[in-house]
Formats: structure tokens, sequence, C-alpha cells
């Protein structure tokens, strides 16, 4: 098979499985370079595509349909006037980590903060970084929508609401909805590279990026998750978040 019809079949939804691979390597084959590997900044596919093995959002779709299930946040309530949404984070939650970063912490309630509030405030140091216009968060309507982001403690984030919206969960699972290590993110402010954080990308997910092979492919290793095994845990296996795969061009 051609290079140029294994990517025809690829852009046309032909996901193939390489026996040759070795055990807990993931190979997404790109059609094009992506212009970012975070996908709560990327507006072209390859860049959705190839952020989402990386990083979980609070909530997911469940697999094979559109009820919101649990993800990096394990339960939540809503307030009974509708406005305001309080989050429980799982406890246990690992990042990836890097050649040039190894986290010290585990996934808390100021990563929440750090993600969102990049999107939203313009005064945030990293709402520029990359060139960034976050046009999904904007077409959700979420800027507008937000009133505040509350860290009540390390493990538990309020998101209050400026009037009822019945599809804010369903906008929170989306790819916009990435979270990010803030403590990542510190680290390469106070080196100057800030835009690393959306060219090396580090999350919570399935599959830790290895590394970019520019128009054939994206390596990831398959990255053991922790967390309260209070559910189970499994908000990747939904259709929309499958996991990316592709045989090797021959």
């Amino acid at each position: 098979m051609s290079r140029a019809l294994l990517l025809a079949g690829l852009t046309a939804g032909l996901l193939l499985t390489s026996p040759a691979l070795a055990a807990g390597t993931l190979i997404y084959c790109s059609e094009g370079s992506p212009d970012s590997f975070n996908p709560a900044i990327g507006t072209a596919t390859t860049s959705i595509d190839t952020g989402l093995p990386v990083f979980d959002t609070l909530v997911a779709f469940e697999p094979g349909g559109t009820r919101i299930v649990p993800a990096l946040a394990d339960s939540w309530t809503i307030s009974p006037d509708g406005l305001t949404y309080t989050f429980h984070l799982r406890r246990g939650v690992r990042w990836h980590g890097t050649a040039g970063f190894t986290p010290t912490r585990e996934m808390t309630a100021d990563d929440v903060l750090f993600s969102f509030e990049r999107m939203w405030k313009p005064e945030h140091p990293y709402h520029r970084v990359s060139g960034a216009a976050y046009d999904i968060f904007k077409d959700t309507g979420l800027p507008d929508l937000l009133q505040s982001i509350t860290k009540l403690d390390d493990h538990t984030v309020a998101m209050t609401l400026k009037r009822v919206e019945a599809p804010f969960l369903a906008d929170l699972a989306m790819p916009t909805g990435s979270i990010h290590s803030k403590e990542y993110a510190d680290l390469l402010l106070a080196k100057g590279t800030p835009e690393q954080i959306d060219r090396v990308p580090v999350g919570t997910g399935p599959y830790r990026f290895v590394g970019y092979q520019k128009d054939i492919a994206v390596r990831y290793k398959a990255f053991p998750r922790a967390g309260r095994a209070s559910r189970r845990w499994t908000p990747w296996s939904s259709p929309s978040r499958r996991t990316p795969r592709c045989a090797r061009p021959r």
C-alpha cells in the first residue's frame, strides 16, 4: 500500500492495527501537520485528534451515547437554582512527564482553574501564548456564561454561571475542556518557553506523548492511570474519543 493511499484511507476514517507495533505503543498517522497538540486551542481535526489521547476532561460522554459520565471529576452537584456546579475531583490522578519535566504532585483544583482561566481571562499569562484564539471555547458561549470559577479545596471546584444553561456539562466534555498541568505551565513560564505547553503536551490521559514526525505520525506510550476507584473510569472508550491507530506505511 502506498503512503498516499494509506493517508487517503485515514482521512476517510479507516483505522488499522499493526501487529508489529510494540505493546503499549500507539501511533497515529496524520494526514497533515497539526498546528498544536492542545485540543483546547486547535481548530483543525489534525490538532484535536492528536491531542485527545493525552488529556482528560472533567466529565465525558458515555461510551456509545451522549449521557454525561464522570471523568476527572468523579461526582458533582448542581445548586437548586441551576447556577452553581460543584465538581469533586478524583484523587490519585497522576500527570505525565517529559524529558524536562517530572511532576511532583497529582492533579488538583489548581490545574482545573489554570486550564479554564487561560481560555477565559485575557490577563492570564498564558492567554495569548501560541497565538491561541480559543475558538471552540468562544463558540460554546462559555466566556460570557461563566460568572466565577472557585477552588473550594484541593479536590473541589465550583463553577457559577450567569444563567441556567442546559448543555453546560456537555460543553465541558468537549476537547476545549482538556485539563492541563499548572505545575508544568509554571516551569515553562519560568524558563521563558511557555509555548512548549502546546507543543510537548502533558496530561493525565491514557497515552503519554512521545514524539512527532512532521506530516507522518504522532507517537505515544500507554500510561497507567490511577484514581479513586469508586466507579470504573473509562471515558476514553467513547466513540467520540476512540483510540486512533494506523498501520505502518509500506
